[in-house]
């Protein structure tokens, strides 16, 4: 995650052909904004002849970089990350949408949901995740690669 302009971080995951179904399924599902941060233009940089993308608000650029995938979006910065750095007046109510939205979450197949993903933001709603991981066996079905 990279600072990109005035309230924005710019996020990158670097993954092989194999398991980009896995990896860009985080910015798909935050897309839906359930409990999450919402993603901006995402972007897949990779060997686009192999790809067959039906994703909605996927853009691959073909580049030649073997069977490696680079998957880049940008997002809303949070005012502060990590539960223990929420506002004194606000870390009840991250407990409780902690306690809350991980059992979805995790139905959903992700994981990776501790304390130090959530973010407290300037805009409603305050709180959200930052970083939610697919299971190892989650896949995007919008997009194959041959």
């Amino acid at each position: 995650m990279y600072k990109y302009k005035d309230g924005f971080v710019f996020k990158v995951v670097l993954s092989t052909l194999d398991s980009l179904q896995r990896f860009i399924k985080e910015p798909l599902f935050m897309l839906q904004g359930m409990y999450t941060n919402k993603p901006q233009n995402i972007i897949i940089y990779a060997d686009k002849p192999r790809i067959v993308n039906e994703c909605p608000h996927v853009n691959i650029y073909d580049i030649d970089i073997g069977d490696a995938a680079i998957i880049t979006w940008y997002e809303e910065e949070a005012r502060v990350t990590g539960l223990k750095n929420f506002p004194i007046d606000a870390r009840s109510h991250g407990v409780e949408f902690i306690e809350e939205t991980t059992p979805i979450l995790e139905a959903l197949g992700f994981t990776d949901l501790g304390n130090t993903n959530v973010g407290f933001f300037k805009t409603f709603p305050h709180i959200r995740w930052i970083d939610v991981q697919p299971l190892e066996d989650t896949k995007a079905d919008c997009l194959r690669i041959l």
